[in-house]
Formats: C-alpha cells, sequence, structure tokens
C-alpha cells in the first residue's frame, strides 16, 4: 500500500502570532503542510487577540512569538487565558533567557503548554503541535472566564452556575 504525500486534514484551528512576516508565513506553510488547513497568521497581536476573542467555534491553538513590539506572547497568552482558560499555547523565542525568565514568573494557568526555542525544524514543529493537541486539557478554576464568556454571549453580566466551573 502507498503511503500519501500530504497527511489528512486536521479540524482543529490554529492561530500563529509573530511580528516578522517571513518567520509567520513559514510556519504557517510548515503547518498547513501538516494538515493544519484551518490555520491563520497574525503579524499584529492584537488582531490577533481580537481574532481569537470574538471566534465561534474557538481556536484551539495559538502559536506565537515570544517578543513582539505591541504586546510580548506571553501578555497574549495572559490575556487570551482569562476568556479561555484552557486554550492549548505554544510560545517560541530565540532567546533563551526569555525562557528561562518566563517560566520563573508566571502561574501555571499562564504558562504555555509548551516553549519552543528557534531555530526549529519542520518536523520538531509539526511533533511538538501533535503532542500538545494529545494532551488532555489542563482544568483551572477560573470563574472570571466564565463570566466574560457568558457577558459576551448575552451581551450582559451573568454569574456563572456552580456546575460549569471546573475543579
Amino acid at each position: 500500500m502507498e503511503e500519501s504525500l500530504f497527511p489528512p486534514h486536521r479540524n482543529e484551528s490554529v492561530i500563529i502570532v509573530d511580528d516578522e512576516p517571513m518567520v509567520g508565513d513559514v510556519v504557517l506553510a510548515i503547518l498547513r503542510m501538516g494538515g493544519f488547513c484551518k490555520t491563520i497568521f497574525f503579524e499584529n497581536p492584537m488582531e490577533a487577540y481580537e481574532r481569537i476573542i470574538h471566534s465561534n467555534p474557538p481556536i484551539d491553538l495559538i502559536i506565537t512569538d515570544f517578543l513582539m513590539p505591541q504586546m510580548t506572547g506571553r501578555e497574549l497568552i495572559v490575556r487570551v487565558r482569562l476568556a479561555y482558560p484552557n486554550l492549548k499555547t505554544i510560545l517560541y523565542s530565540g532567546n533563551v533567557q526569555e525562557e528561562d525568565a518566563y517560566e520563573k514568573r508566571l502561574r501555571p494557568r499562564d504558562k504555555p503548554n509548551r516553549f519552543l526555542r528557534k531555530p526549529f525544524t519542520p518536523k520538531t514543529l509539526l511533533d511538538l503541535v501533535h503532542t500538545v493537541f494529545s494532551e488532555p486539557p489542563t482544568r483551572y478554576r477560573l470563574k472570571k472566564a466564565l463570566r466574560i464568556r457568558s457577558k459576551r454571549k448575552t451581551g450582559r453580566k451573568s454569574q456563572p452556575s456552580q456546575s460549569m466551573i471546573s475543579s
């Protein structure tokens, strides 16, 4: 039996955020060749944030650079996790000191699922994305996230029910 040159299409949606267009385009091409057809690249983290927050259905994964001018990748992850605490994330950087300092300052719920050092190979990136998608969701107790989503859906303030809060 002959193997296909192209992997099967995946249903997960991925947003890539990097202020360097060349890097973002390469990551986008790697993911699309890896079967992730629902992938969008943003150069501006604020535009990516708006898209993520208003996406229906929600985005499945954010892959973002660490250092960007308008907002760092770390800040993007923290802000998005206020609304979507279990959103899967990969943060990448070429600066090892950033990773070490980053890990020490964050609460567990604000850390990405994985950190990827640049430069990386297409195989390394795709393997990491598959790993992140295969992991069970991390559950955090965030009443604020539920209020934000509820408010956005109904257009008014509401309190989440206890049954909606995960342990």
